[in-house]
């Protein structure tokens, strides 16, 4: 029965890995990715227990032409990585930071890539450690573009930590 679980549970970690890069085109030929990845940068969902977890975030602007957006904030960070576990927030990647309250405004130049990656482990206010069990994360963007909604493109990306 222990095998049977166990083929079970690679195949559904099989077929959330077909989308754990998300690309997605948005208006004028644009494209957004969002993925997990190890310290190598190989693209992945399933990690160990202790080992760090980079979430990556980009825009590519594929026009000849400038892309604006206005900046929620004057931080660094152009998107939130929030983290679920048993559907609780168990974390997000700019946990116990502040940032000045303030907008600002922001250009991708042409065929240019505005992008944002960070690691669970190089925030030093996370005071929970990412135990074995299954998680989920998703995007909340700190930039607002005029003629589309940044949020409605972005998909969950589901991933595992075990022994």
């Amino acid at each position: 029965m222990k095998k049977y679980l166990y083929i079970f549970s690679l195949l559904i970690l099989y077929l959330f890995c077909l989308n754990c890069q998300e690309e997605t085109d948005f208006p004028n030929n644009n494209t957004v990715y969002f993925y997990l990845s190890d310290s190598l940068e190989n693209i992945k969902t399933n990690f160990y227990v202790n080992q760090d977890v980079f979430f990556h975030f980009g825009i590519i602007n594929n026009q000849d032409s400038v892309l604006y957006y206005t900046k929620g904030h004057g931080a660094p960070p152009i998107v939130r990585f929030v983290i679920f576990k048993d559907d609780t927030v168990f974390g997000s990647s700019d946990e116990g930071y502040s940032y000045i309250a303030i907008v600002v405004g922001g250009q991708i130049p042409p065929h240019d890539t505005l992008k944002y990656s960070v690691s669970w482990y190089s925030n030093p206010y996370h005071q929970n450690n990412l135990e074995v069990g299954n998680y989920y994360t998703t995007v909340y963007p700190y930039i607002l573009f005029d003629d589309f909604d940044l949020l409605s493109l972005l998909d969950t990306v589901y991933f595992e930590i075990t022994e």
